[in-house]
This record gives structure tokens, sequence and C-alpha cells, in this order.
């Protein structure tokens, strides 16, 4: 378990002209993760791409798109097993994403067991951040969303 405490932040863009699942949409909001100064997209492109190389499937590896605001939330609200991201052609979280379990304590937040909805890729990875900290920008995408 990572004993420092992770820096997340979220950053709403749009996604008209970036990510193909918008390219025939209305949505002009999505979100990036940031976690520590880096795009959670990039993040999981380092560690998918040997096991995308071994299925020769390279394109595979950080092929994902952004969530809305309020889908961001509402995944991130469920401690159960939480979305991070949508397939980059359809834009839904099932298609294609990595999956998270959430849990809480009195002061961290904790994203834990990174796995993909349809590979046995492993993740190896884990974060804790500060739960006042999460809770208000957490706050920031449900009101964006609105």
């Amino acid at each position: 378990m990572n004993n420092n405490v992770d820096v997340l932040e979220f950053k709403i863009f749009n996604p008209q002209g970036k990510e193909n699942w918008a390219d025939d949409s209305d949505v002009y909001e999505a979100v990036e993760i940031y976690i520590n100064g880096k795009e959670i997209v990039e993040l999981l492109k380092e560690i998918e791409t040997p096991f995308a190389i071994d299925e020769g499937e390279t394109d595979l590896a950080g092929a994902y798109g952004h969530l809305t605001p309020g889908e961001l939330y509402s995944e991130l609200k469920d401690v159960e097993e939480s979305a991070l991201l949508c397939c980059d052609g359809c834009g839904l979280s099932g298609c294609w994403s990595v999956l998270i379990s959430i849990e809480t304590d009195e002061n961290y937040v904790y994203w834990k067991d990174f796995k993909h909805n349809h590979r046995e890729w492993k993740y190896g990875i884990d974060y804790k951040f500060d739960r006042k900290t999460y809770e208000e920008i957490l706050k920031e995408l449900e009101i964006s969303d609105k």
C-alpha cells in the first residue's frame, strides 16, 4: 500500500475533435484525471503496453476516452466497482474501461484493485488521497454537471 498521499486533479475539457466518441455527439464536457501530475490514460498506457504487445494488439494500450463530469461523479460515488474511463470509440464505460475499488476510512480515500473489464492485465498500482480534498474536488464534478 502506498504510504504517501497522492494528488488527484480533474480537468474538464471539450472532447469535440479530440475523442472519437464525441465527434457525433452533443457532449461538450469530459474529464481528464490526473494523479500526481500525470494524466491517467498515460499512466495506464505505460502499464498496458507490454500486455498489448504480447497480445499483438499494441493499439489497445491506453485506448480510452474520458467520461463526462456527471458520469465520472456517479462512478466515483460507487465504492463497489467504479469505471474511470470509457471506450474511445463509443463513449461507454462498459465497453472498454479500467475498473477500481474505492475504499474510505476517516482520513483517506483509496483507489485499489485496478483491473480491465475485458483483459487480464495486471496493474499493480493503488492510490491514497486525502479524504477532505477528494470530497471537495468530487463536488466540483457534481457542480460542473448541472
